[in-house]
């Protein structure tokens, strides 16, 4: 796969006025040589370690992806991927310049020169204000597809995902509590499907503010809920969260009506103790919410 420089130099030249920089990584010596660069770093380091650039140049990065952007792009993941047929790839990658969110496209061509010596053409771009806006809406696209539009939580089959995706990790130590409202049919019943939904969406924020960094809330239709709780300490700590949220929901006001009170019936499972089947585990978490109807509601039922 060796291209002489002569292809490289005319690809540089056609295209200069598109990139911000365009580098030669030597992935045996783990450095990089800028061959093109609209900043300083061309003059003051036309040389420097791989990593050394990276974290300058891409300090703009949004951190969770900056890691994902390190690891892609590390020396040793080239040097792997060189042997494969992936010998041209790009990354696109989300970062916010002065409050906008912008997009950088990374392109990479994997070679091995004349000396068999395995090195990567690394090529940086901003993509125009089209491109950002089309990647933007493909975000949004993708971020509805796992939401619910009533209430912004996740939807049952996100939550499904997560949860299933957390049990084939192995994680311990982790909850799954369904919710089923109690009385809530006398709310669409007496102030209209609205108001219902209102208080669908009041009962959304109520529990996302309880849970935030706990676990997640998705909905599984209806009034019924799922929670998935992580970094469970004890048996005490769920049936904690359990009581919060019964006392919380039941505490939220109904169109200022003081005498009308919305409860909900929680049926809890515990991983590993009841399982790590994820539709076993929401089979019987569901079976307990009438468990904990049957006792006389607004009330949470584990064993």
């Amino acid at each position: 796969m060796n291209r002489d420089n002569g292809f490289m130099a005319d690809l540089m030249d056609a295209t200069s006025r598109f990139f911000y920089a365009v580098l030669r990584v030597d992935l045996m010596k783990e450095s990089v040589k800028i061959l093109q660069s609209r900043d300083l770093l061309q003059n003051e380091y036309p040389e420097m370690p791989w990593e050394v650039y990276l974290d300058r140049y891409t300090g703009i990065v949004i951190e969770k992806d900056f890691e994902f952007l390190k690891d892609s792009l590390s020396c040793g993941t080239l040097k792997r991927r060189i042997g494969s047929q992936a010998v041209r790839f790009f990354i696109d990658v989300p970062y916010i310049k002065n409050g906008k969110n912008e997009w950088l496209t990374i392109s990479v061509i994997l070679e091995n020169d004349e000396e068999g010596i395995p090195y990567a053409y690394v090529f940086v771009q901003h993509a125009n204000e089209e491109y950002v806006q089309r990647k933007m809406e493909l975000e949004e696209a993708r971020r509805q597809i796992k939401i619910d539009p009533l209430t912004g939580l996740f939807n049952f089959m996100e939550l499904r995902r997560q949860a299933e995706e957390a049990l084939l990790k192995a994680e311990e130590n982790l909850a799954l509590l369904f919710i089923d409202l109690d009385n809530f049919k006398g709310v669409n019943d007496r102030f209209g499907h609205m108001e219902g939904d209102r208080f669908l969406q009041k009962i959304a924020e109520t529990m996302k503010g309880l849970l935030e960094g706990r676990g997640v809330c998705g909905r599984v239709g209806g009034d019924e809920f799922l929670i998935l709780l992580r970094d469970v300490k004890n048996r005490e700590y769920v049936e904690d969260v359990a009581k919060q949220i019964c006392d919380e929901i039941y505490a939220l006001p109904i169109k200022h009506n003081e005498e009308m009170h919305v409860s909900c019936s929680i049926g809890i499972t515990m991983i590993p103790e009841d399982g790590r089947d994820y539709q076993t585990l929401v089979r019987v978490a569901d079976y307990r919410t009438y468990q904990a109807k049957d006792a006389g509601k607004n009330r949470y039922w584990i064993e």
